[in-house]
């Protein structure tokens, strides 16, 4: 349960920041900069600021200090995420890409015991999440983070579809194109509204070109014409609407 923290004091955001670090050590400085280190060390197991190498699963303690810092600025009564910790806050989540595509790719609440993200099992819900995110996002750089790591995990899932999947629906259940541009639909439209909202209004055609529907458009287009499938077929333009329904209901 997070704490309710309001305020600009700092000493008060510091020592709520530290509150969540598993095992401060006792010549950690109280500095928030020197918590955001501690706490992205703690959720990935490596050096503040290393890139992303592949991804592995993570230790259960990692996982529980992630849902920690997640509930403490992202759940009911969040505490204000400090600037200092936001690039701490977007690299953690890089190390959680399928996790959080989970998360916001599907209508699930992934906080409930019967359901579980894939490699780690993230217990988070899809609002703390968002409101997690939507801190994060004050910082454009820190946001770019999280967002090219999704942006990689939807090109992937898109590229895994194949020509029969743009030109034939299957016999029966389960539809796996649909699911996958489904849920690349909500993963997009998740991250496009947190950005839009960051924004407040001063948003660009670049920006709707880089975050939002056109890009994911453009993705699937582009793999349609790679396979030599139709644009304008009727499985294709069926494929094309359910992504913008789910972009569209996301944002």
């Amino acid at each position: 349960m997070a704490l309710a923290l309001r305020g600009d004091d700092s000493s008060q955001e510091s020592d709520y920041c530290w509150s969540l670090v598993q095992s401060p050590k006792k010549d950690d400085s109280r500095s928030l900069d020197e918590c955001g280190a501690a706490l992205e060390r703690e959720m990935t197991g490596q050096e503040p600021g290393q890139p992303v190498a592949k991804e592995l699963p993570r230790r259960p303690e990692q996982v529980r200090v992630l849902e920690r810092a997640v509930s403490a600025y992202g759940g009911t009564g969040a505490a204000v995420m400090p600037a200092e910790i936001r690039g701490n806050m977007a690299r953690a989540l890089a190390h959680y890409p399928r996790d959080l595509g989970d998360i916001l790719g599907t209508n699930v609440d992934y906080s409930a015991p019967e359901f579980s993200t894939e490699p780690n099992d993230v217990d988070v819900a899809y609002g703390e999440m968002l409101a997690f995110l939507a801190s994060v996002a004050k910082d454009r750089a820190a946001f770019d983070v999280v967002h090219d790591s999704q942006a990689a995990q939807v090109v992937g899932s898109i590229n895994s579809l194949t020509r029969d999947d743009f030109t034939r629906a299957p016999a029966g259940t389960p539809d796996r194109a649909l699911g996958t541009v489904q849920e690349a639909g909500y993963v997009v439209g998740s991250l496009y509204g947190i950005h839009a909202a960051a924004s407040a209004g001063d948003e660009s055609d670049v920006d709707a070109q880089k975050y939002g529907w056109p890009r994911l458009e453009g993705l699937l287009r582009a793999r349609m014409v790679q396979l030599g499938a139709r644009e304008d077929g009727e499985r294709a333009q069926e494929l094309l609407k359910q992504a913008e329904s789910t972009f569209n209901d996301a944002k």
